[in-house]
This record gives C-alpha cells, structure tokens and sequence, in this order.
C-alpha cells in the first residue's frame, strides 16, 4: 500500500511552533495544521480512560487535536480532526462558509449558530465511542 505523504513531509507538517501574530496567537501550528487541545463537558465519570479528565466530580474529554478548518468564503471543514489519544479521525465539510453556522431558515439565528458545535459535539462522541466504547456520553 501506499500513502499520501511521505515521513519526512508528516514530520514537516507535525514540526510545532507557536503562532506569534495573526490569526489565532499563542496556537502550535505546522506545515499546515493546528495542534489544539479540546474540552467538553462529559455526562459521566472517567474511569481511568485515556482523553478523560476529571476534577471535584466534573469530568471533561480534555484531548488533542491535530486540524485545519480549512475555511473560506462558502464553505469550510469546521469538525476536522484527528485524535491521537485514540486513533480516530473524523472529516465533515460543511457549506455554511466562515460564519460556521447553519443556513436553516425555519430556526432562528441563535439555533442556526449552535449548528456546528453542536453537531460537531455529537459527532466526536459518535467516533471518541467507536474507538472506545467504555467512554461516557458527552453533555452537549
């Protein structure tokens, strides 16, 4: 089999350095993607499992994510990612644009902002669980 890059280009693009100006100051950034850390609200307790954290009884899916969103005018991969705590990835394009909000007329404008973060919220769960199918849902 083969494969899209080569060693030495993945290693180019996983080569972190902090952006200093611009866009997203203080973000690790390579050869075109960005290395972030991700939390949200879990309904469960950890466990033990790997991503999981918890303190005073509030647990949170703290892990990393490589990605770009890709944006522009149009359209966008806003829920793109790769989790190396658990060897997912998850790719959804959307073509709501930069706004990263739905289009959908019958709801109002504060329902069509939550569109990506809560559909992108739900689908991590989705592929988090698939991986590791112990891990508890998460509050979103």
């Amino acid at each position: 089999m083969g494969s899209v890059l080569t060693p030495d280009s993945l290693a180019q693009m996983m080569d972190w350095k902090q952006l200093t100006k611009g866009f997203a100051v203080g973000t690790d950034y390579g050869f075109g993607l960005f290395k972030q850390e991700l939390h949200l609200p879990l309904k469960g307790s950890c466990k033990g499992l790997p991503g999981c954290k918890c303190v005073l009884n509030v647990c949170e899916l703290k892990t990393e994510i490589i990605m770009h969103a890709g944006l522009d005018y149009g359209s966008g991969f806003p829920t793109l990612g790769w989790f190396p705590d658990f060897n997912v990835s998850v790719a959804l394009a959307t073509n709501t644009g930069e706004q990263s909000m739905g289009m959908n007329t019958t709801m109002g404008i504060i329902e069509n902002m939550d569109f990506i973060h809560g559909f992108s919220c739900a689908l991590f769960q989705a592929v988090i669980q698939l991986a590791s199918p112990e891990f508890p849902d998460f509050d979103c």
